[in-house]
């Protein structure tokens, strides 16, 4: 079992836990245990991926690397206990970063202006700027 391969793939596991990419890893991820434990792979993957919701900077990560851990080891014993897995995990690290590569667009910066009654808020990542209040109409 080639420790390479086993941390490739939870470091993809978790990382598509932020992406467009969830639900197709979440099922793929889980059907490698096989149709009587996919539903509790489901619920853990789904336990992992809330245990970093909300969080950033060191706290983020930290529970990445202790979710990547856990589902390293997970998919150690996996691939110990059934080794054919080894092969459906090399496809599913593949097809992670494809899927990845396309739901990645970087750094986002949003600017929202907005004068006399109209006013609005834009949530997300990145550089954000809200500016409410009357004015010449241009942004500065």
């Amino acid at each position: 079992m080639a420790v390479e391969l086993l941390a490739a793939a939870a470091g993809a596991l978790v990382g598509a836990m932020t992406t467009d990419a969830w639900g197709w890893a979440k099922t793929s991820f889980a059907q490698l245990f096989g149709s009587s434990d996919q539903t509790q792979a489901e619920r853990r993957l789904e336990a992992s991926r809330a245990e970093m919701e909300g969080l950033s900077g060191e706290e983020l990560l930290r529970a990445r690397s202790r979710v990547e851990a856990a589902w390293q080891a997970r998919l150690g014993d996996l691939v110990e206990d059934t080794p054919d897995v080894a092969v459906r995990l090399e496809t599913l690290v593949k097809e992670a970063a494809r899927r990845m590569r396309h739901t990645a667009i970087g750094p986002i910066r949003q600017q929202a202006v907005a004068f006399d009654n109209a006013q609005q808020a834009v949530q997300g990542q990145g550089v954000q700027t809200n500016t409410f209040g009357g004015g010449s109409g241009a942004a500065g």
